[in-house]
């Protein structure tokens, strides 16, 4: 099914969609909000997407949180899913939430040639090294392991900006 909006409505009527129901059970969003998300990102064209990744930095952290599984899950084209993403887990405050994001494409930062971390600032970065330790003691060995990695590449990354 194509979910066609105006490009001028789209950041919009995702967020009223994601305030709606924000208070659906986690099953409910995990089986029908998350896909439905998707696929509406997925479908989005390029000034659309254009335009969704610009307008979402004025959401709301929880709803950031809410479409951030879509975005990465969406496979569209026309927006850097995993900036995007890196991005949501960077300016994220709730560690339950932060615990959650970290297992996704964050664990795959020093492994991930497609990511544009050349194009990072360093104050992402930075967040990005302060959120990961907020919660790194809170994974079992083997995020420790990976999320230790990706500190230590960041920090070179920091580093050859220096």
């Amino acid at each position: 099914m194509t979910i066609h909006m105006e490009s001028s409505d789209i950041t919009e009527i995702l967020q009223k969609y994601i305030i709606i129901n924000q208070n659906d059970s986690s099953g409910i969003w995990e089986y029908a909000h998350r896909p439905y998300l998707t696929e509406i990102l997925k479908n989005l064209n390029q000034i659309e997407s254009e335009e969704f990744s610009l307008k979402i930095w004025d959401w709301p952290q929880s709803q950031l949180y809410d479409i951030a599984d879509p975005i990465i899950f969406s496979n569209n084209n026309y927006f850097d899913a995993d900036f995007l993403y890196i991005k949501i887990f960077s300016i994220t405050t709730d560690i339950e939430e932060l615990e959650y994001l970290v297992e996704n494409i964050i664990l795959h930062i020093d492994l991930n040639q497609d990511l544009q971390i050349k194009n990072w600032t360093p104050e992402l970065i930075l967040n990005l090294k302060k959120n990961i330790l907020k919660i790194i003691d809170l994974k079992d060995d083997y995020y420790r392991d990976r999320l230790n990695m990706v500190m230590k590449f960041l920090n070179q990354e920091l580093k050859s900006r220096e």
